[in-house]
């Protein structure tokens, strides 16, 4: 008689890391099933998160372009203290130093689409590190504090560190996920001539 050789069998942990606890072990088919799956949902919530963060990042960069003009805030909520520049000194330059902290920040949320347009062909622009990007995002609202201007002046130059904030916290979720999804790969065990 022949001798029948065992299958080799991956045994799928719980998320406490005990796998004895856990009797449960996927088949080579149910492994990619399974893994399959897991990459569709991961596919799916990067594509929402992406779609929410590419309306929040446009809705912002248009009220910087309205903010040219008049702080947005100051236009809804006009200040209560009769201050005669309620506004931080040269506000265009400020202005246009936040849209091009959200140009730097599309580059993180539109990359295929940036370089689709073959604009920046012959250059390859790669955005600031998220600490620069920090940096240069918190000029206005502290001057803005040191100033001792109002609040609907300080809330507002406050709202491009929010925005940078959004898109590191999701981009470094997109990131996560997809590296999770890559280590189930490499940890999903192939069994040679089962």
């Amino acid at each position: 008689m022949q001798s029948v050789r065992k299958r080799a069998l991956y045994k799928f942990a719980n998320g406490n890391g005990s796998e004895e606890e856990d009797g449960h072990i996927l088949y080579e088919e149910e492994q990619e099933e399974l893994i399959q799956t897991l990459k569709e949902e991961n596919q799916s919530s990067n594509y929402r998160f992406l779609t929410v963060l590419r309306g929040i990042l446009i809705f912002s960069f248009i009220l910087q372009i309205f903010s040219l003009f008049k702080n947005p805030l100051l236009a809804i909520f006009p200040p209560t203290i009769s201050d005669n520049t309620p506004e931080i000194p040269l506000p265009i330059p400020f202005t246009l130093l936040n849209m091009f902290l959200h140009f730097n920040l599309a580059l993180l949320v539109f990359p295929t689409e940036l370089r689709s347009l073959n604009i920046f062909s012959e250059t390859r622009l790669h955005p600031l590190p998220y600490q620069l990007t920090y940096a240069i995002a918190a000029v206005p609202p502290t001057l803005s504090m040191f100033l001792r201007k109002s609040w609907q002046s300080t809330t507002w130059w406050g709202v491009t560190i929010l925005i940078v904030s959004t898109v590191q916290m999701v981009m470094d979720s997109i990131h996560e996920g997809n590296e999770s999804i890559s280590e189930l790969e490499s940890m999903r065990y192939v069994s040679r001539g089962a």
